[in-house]
């Protein structure tokens, strides 16, 4: 016959939350905790006030609601992977006044250590029915609370680090304080940089230039004024065009500050594009 695993509301459990539709206030829970059945399969009962054997407790990491059925929180705890070398056959949910809110039996399970060759941390997530998720709080003490990997990795995104904006806006800081940021239109940025500028004219049929005041970092080249996209970086100082100029051709090298700091700085709009780089 196949064991049925499932999470049950104590009585000491239900009375908390029938207080709770009376006016009381909401059931805090805190903590959760595992045990190995003193070495047998259990049955959860709601008379248990507590698990048969308790092996180890900790603060509950998380507590949500499903979103697939409002009913329905689910509390987790994490057992890191220094602790363990002991079977569980029951899990506990508690809440702050230490009672047995609710009770579970869970698939028979080692949690090794890393003495037993093989070692990792481990979620237990407690689904329980309980009608009113309002009713239900988490009191979180966070020297406890623990990120597993793959919450860390699904969930520290850049989204999740830098949320909003929209298509070519641009992120400026407000003031000078730590993380004090927000989201602005290109136009209103007013992105200060300092710029340099060398104007040279070309020989008949020259395109190899040796730069005299800028550098190929991040230059931009206009000849007659027409942004030239394509040309070799030969050194640090001299680049070669994809074109050879007719005589008398005028060419513009522009490059922001590539390595000193901002002196007095120029105020440069952004139309379609920016020079060089920040």
């Amino acid at each position: 016959m196949m064991t049925t695993f499932v999470i049950k509301i104590t009585a000491l459990g239900l009375a908390k939350l029938a207080a709770v539709s009376a006016g009381g206030a909401t059931v805090n829970l805190t903590q959760m905790a595992v045990g190995d059945g003193s070495g047998n399969p259990t049955t959860p009962d709601p008379m248990q006030t507590a698990l048969v054997r308790e092996v180890y407790r900790t603060m509950i990491n998380s507590l949500r609601v499903d979103t697939n059925d409002l009913t329905i929180m689910h509390a987790e705890m994490l057992i890191p992977s220094n602790v363990g070398g002991f079977a569980i056959h029951e899990v506990g949910v508690f809440d702050q006044d230490g009672a047995l809110f609710a009770v579970g039996n869970f698939p028979a399970t080692w949690k090794p250590v890393a003495a037993d060759g093989s070692t990792r941390d481990m979620i237990i997530d407690a689904a329980m029915k309980v009608h009113n998720a309002s009713s239900i709080t988490l009191v979180v003490d966070t020297q406890y609370v623990g990120a597993t990997r793959q919450w860390v990795i699904s969930t520290i995104t850049r989204a999740y680090i830098i949320p909003g904006g929209t298509t070519h806006q641009v992120l400026r800081k407000i003031n000078n304080a730590d993380g004090n940021t927000e989201w602005a239109d290109q136009t209103d940025a007013n992105i200060l940089v300092d710029v340099i500028k060398e104007r040279q004219v070309a020989a008949a049929g020259q395109d190899t230039f040796t730069l005299n005041v800028c550098t190929t970092d991040g230059v931009a080249v206009y000849v007659e004024g027409s942004r030239q996209h394509e040309f070799q970086v030969l050194t640090g100082v001299s680049l070669k065009l994809s074109i050879a100029l007719p005589l008398g051709a005028e060419v513009l090298f522009v490059q922001n500050e590539p390595n000193e700091p901002l002196k007095i700085p120029k105020r440069i709009k952004f139309i379609g594009y920016y020079i060089g780089q920040i």
